[in-house]
Parts: structure tokens; sequence; C-alpha cells
């Protein structure tokens, strides 16, 4: 009896140590996933922070209204981005469009049809120069007793010289471009085009605007019967960079790409 007694004492005796053993090892793997997980957000904040101070403030001049298309009609814009910030940068801009079609009482493309008249309302409305209320099946409201009612829309990510942009309606919105080039030019004060942005050729100082990058907007002359009353918008995404390499790398640029080319010579 009593080496079985010696025995428990013996097993009452290690209890303490394994749970002392425990409760070290839990506080242990605590410590070490909470230092993981600070260091994880630290370092995340970190890079937020990188990039947030290789950004610039960039805003879009111009007319920025939608443009109601119509046959040999231009639609003035002169849109530019101008360097909102206290510091001089780089910029680029992308450009996105979208069109709107109502629907027609004539289907030919000779001219004859008209927007087709409802006078009744489809909601939510449809408003001119707010892109997001642009859906299909809604009605745009044309006066106090007339509405006209969206038949199709369509969207296109804006590439320069795409010649695949003539097989769609988009083909029917030229775009005027006054200083747009694709390849670097000795003169200043330009638009570099490639691989669907446009790069201010300048460095751009604070409170200053670049060049006119969009001219005008015009529906061409063989614009068909039903795009008539069309909704054309083009929306201008601008980004300002601080002047330091690693913005050419936030960019995507390779020491190939002919913008990378054009700010790294402004860079030395």
């Amino acid at each position: 009896m009593k080496k079985k007694r010696r025995t428990r004492q013996k097993r009452t005796k290690k209890q303490p140590f394994k749970k002392s053993f425990l409760v070290v090892s839990i506080l242990y793997a605590l410590v070490v996933v909470i230092g993981s997980t600070y260091a994880w957000v630290t370092m995340a904040d970190e890079r937020i922070n990188r990039v947030n101070s290789n950004a610039i403030e960039i805003k879009v001049e111009g007319d920025k209204s939608n443009t109601v298309v119509s046959g040999g009609t231009v639609a003035e814009k002169n849109i530019t981005v101008r360097n909102d910030s206290t510091s001089a940068g780089f910029v680029r801009v992308s450009l996105e469009e979208i069109l709107l079609i109502f629907e027609m009482d004539t289907l030919d493309r000779t001219g004859n049809g008209n927007v087709k008249v409802y006078d009744t309302a489809v909601t939510p409305a449809i408003e001119k120069d707010v892109t997001s209320s642009w859906q299909v099946g809604k009605t745009y409201k044309k006066n106090s007793s007339t509405y006209f009612k969206s038949k199709q829309k369509e969207q296109n990510s804006f590439l320069y010289g795409d010649v695949s942009r003539d097989g769609t309606l988009f083909k029917f919105i030229e775009l005027e471009f006054p200083t747009v080039q694709t390849t670097l030019q000795a003169s200043s004060d330009y638009w570099l085009y490639e691989d669907g942005y446009f790069y201010y050729s300048e460095i751009l100082p604070p409170n200053k605007s670049a060049s006119i990058l969009i001219k005008s907007i015009k529906g061409t002359q063989d614009l068909p019967n039903i795009m008539k009353h069309t909704f054309y918008g083009i929306d201008v995404v601008a980004e300002g960079y601080s002047l330091t390499n690693s913005s050419l790398g936030l960019m995507g640029l390779l020491p190939t790409d002919l913008a990378y080319q054009l700010f790294e010579n402004q860079l030395n």
C-alpha cells in the first residue's frame, strides 16, 4: 500500500510542472503570433505609406460634362490636368469612354428616324452628366412630358490609334489630341502615348497645368441613325507621382519603355 501511495505522490508532484510548462508554451505561442501579426501590420503600413509618399494630387480641368452626339458637331472640351499639390511631379492619364444609346422609332441609317418618345418615366432616372445612372431600360427626362428610353450601353478603354475601335460604335466619335506623340520628341510640352497611358513630357510644377490633352469631341458626318441623341462620356483618370526612381517602378515602367526613358532623363 505504501508503494502505491508513493506512486500517487510522485504523480501529484509532476502535475504542477506539466501545468506550468503548458502555460509557458501557450504564452510563448501568443507572443510569437502577436509579434508576427504586429510585424505584418507594420510592414503593410510601411508599404502603404511608401506608395502614398510617391503620389501627388492631380486635378482634371476643362469641360468635363458629357456630350450629346450629333453628326458633324464639335464639342470643345480643352481637357488637361493641373498639379494641385505642393510638390512637382510626373503625370500620366488613362481614358475610359462610354456611350448610351436610346430607342429609335426608325431603324434605317438614312437619318429618317427620331428618338422614340415615352410619356412615362422608368426609374431610377438617367442623368446626362452622371454616367453611373446610365442604365439600359431606364428613361431620360427630355422635358416635362417627354422621356427617352435607353436601349444600349457601350464602354471602352481608350487606346490611341487602336484599329479595333473602328469595329465598334465608338468609331463615330472623334477625339482631337493636339499634342499627342507616340515617339520621344526633341521638343517639349507634349503628351507621349504608350500602352494605354498618356504621359506628360514635362515635370509638372505645383499649381501648374499641362498642355491640352483633348481639345474637342466630334460626331462623324456618317453618324448612324441609331446614334441620334446618344450620350457620350469620357472618364479622365489622372495619376501624379513624385520625382523619384521608385515612381517609375510604381507606374510599372521598364527601362525599355519610352515613358521610362522620358522620365529617367529628367531625374538624372
